[in-house]
């Protein structure tokens, strides 16, 4: 097997991994969307609190394709909901906190901006536990999809350093 040959197995493997994390990002951000509007529509509802997690959990049972039931089982989904459910009232709340505390139109803009920025740094912060949490090839990948050049040689911690630095410029 020469040189070239076994460059192509490790390109097509690559490849292959990159599809995969680009497949599983766009699932995972399209399942957040569903829950986060099912939640939105259980609130209309007037159900008490776990009638809408229940209304919830079978919704987004039925929009799971059957081949994924036996990992994306209902307490799977429901655990989920909760974490998105639990991110939206921290927000809420936040949010209220700001708008309640401030005086004046310019003062309640500027709390908001300082909460906004201190939910997107506790997101940044799940992601990089998520980031941390992946192989060296797969964040390798993961670089490489938000257009960050790192050396092979380079620690996990350093590719994962990488990443959030270039989200965090790019928000």
């Amino acid at each position: 097997m020469s040189l070239l040959e076994i460059l192509d197995i490790i390109l097509v493997a690559l490849c292959v991994l990159a599809y995969a994390a680009k497949i599983y990002f766009k699932v995972r951000g399209n399942v957040l969307e569903a829950v986060s509007e099912l939640i939105a529509l259980a609130e209309t509802s007037g159900l008490a609190g776990s009638e809408k997690m229940a209304q919830v959990v079978d919704a987004l049972s039925e929009r799971v394709p059957v081949c994924l039931k036996a990992v994306l089982s209902k307490p799977v989904l429901q655990d989920l909901a909760q974490g998105v459910f639990d991110w939206m009232r921290r927000y809420a709340v936040t949010y209220a906190e700001v708008t309640a505390s401030a005086d004046s139109e310019e003062e309640r803009s500027e709390l908001v901006q300082q909460a906004a920025k201190q939910l997107t740094t506790e997101a940044a912060a799940q992601m990089i536990v998520e980031l941390l949490g992946l192989t060296q090839n797969a964040l390798m990948l993961k670089a490489h999809a938000y257009g960050v050049d790192v050396d092979p040689s380079s620690s996990k911690k350093e590719i994962v350093q990488a990443i959030v630095t270039a989200i965090m410029n790019k928000a």
